[in-house]
This record gives C-alpha cells, sequence and structure tokens, in this order.
C-alpha cells in the first residue's frame, strides 16, 4: 500500500473539508518521550514525517504518521 493509500484510511474525512500536507516534524527527547507514553508505542526518529490535516472552518487539526509495517518473511 502506498503513503497517499495509508493516508485515506487514516484520515478518511479529511479528504474533501481539510487541506493535508506533509511536514517533517523534529522532536525534543522530552517531546518525543511524552509522544511515546501518549500513543503506546516507540517513535522511530527524532524526525518523523507527519501528515497534518487542518479544517480552518470548524477549527480543528489532525496528524498520523504512516509507519512501514515489517513484513512476515522479514527476520527478526
Amino acid at each position: 500500500m502506498s503513503e497517499d493509500e495509508a493516508v485515506k484510511i487514516i484520515l478518511p474525512k479529511c479528504n474533501v473539508s481539510y487541506i493535508i500536507r506533509k511536514e517533517v516534524v523534529q522532536l525534543t527527547g522530552q517531546e518525543r518521550s511524552n509522544r511515546t507514553t501518549h500513543i503506546g508505542w516507540k517513535l522511530p526518529e527524532q524526525a518523523s514525517e507527519v501528515y497534518i490535516g487542518e479544517n480552518e472552518e470548524y477549527g480543528s487539526t489532525v496528524y498520523a504518521i504512516v509507519a512501514a509495517q515489517p513484513s512476515a518473511s522479514a527476520s527478526i
């Protein structure tokens, strides 16, 4: 699945009324630790590509990170 396809699945309601952009976000060690605790999984790097969906009409913003899932045949 491509990143664009994944974003459409993750942010389905953002496809029409939101402006979606991709941005590289740099996190400090404390910010990264806070996010890791909040979402329950470790972020891969200090800098992550984040999809940001913004809707000015409703004043809402949503964030999504698309991470590759290891294939079943990948060795650990």
